[in-house]
């Protein structure tokens, strides 16, 4: 049974990802206000490879939040908080300590705030553009 997705549902299970949910995520909660969705979510995989050494890792060192803005939905901004998390590389002699678990390419960039999908929109709309600030789409 399926309840209103801001609330729960009646029988206390977590609300159903979205379609628009990244792949390897699992939803965690859904709020929905006048002029945003946002979508909080967190990471199946129990571990992560290192990124020097390409060794698996379970050790969490620490957790941090991502938030990326993704299409808007029906009129409103869509925003995807994810969990994100340091591991601790299992090799005593690698190049790092702690290392950063990597979004997936169609997710979104290192250091980005926009997803993939949402910055190919913004790029199209440049070029359309052409490269003018502030010129509206005629």
């Amino acid at each position: 049974m399926v309840g209103c997705c801001h609330r729960g549902s009646a029988t206390n299970e977590p609300p159903r990802p979205p379609s628009s949910l990244p792949a390897g995520f699992l939803g965690d909660a859904l709020e929905l206000g006048t002029d945003r969705l946002t979508i909080v979510a967190h990471p199946v995989a129990a571990a992560c490879c290192c990124l020097s050494c390409d060794e698996p890792s379970i050790r969490v060192h620490s957790h941090y939040q991502r938030r990326l803005l993704d299409l808007p939905s029906h009129g409103r901004i869509v925003e995807l908080q994810l969990l994100g998390r340091r591991f601790r590389c299992r090799t005593a002699a690698g190049v790092r300590r702690t290392f950063v678990e990597p979004l997936p390419l169609p997710v979104g960039q290192r250091f980005g705030q926009r997803t993939s999908r949402l910055d190919g929109l913004v790029q199209h709309l440049g070029l359309v553009l052409g490269g003018r600030s502030g010129a509206g789409a005629d």
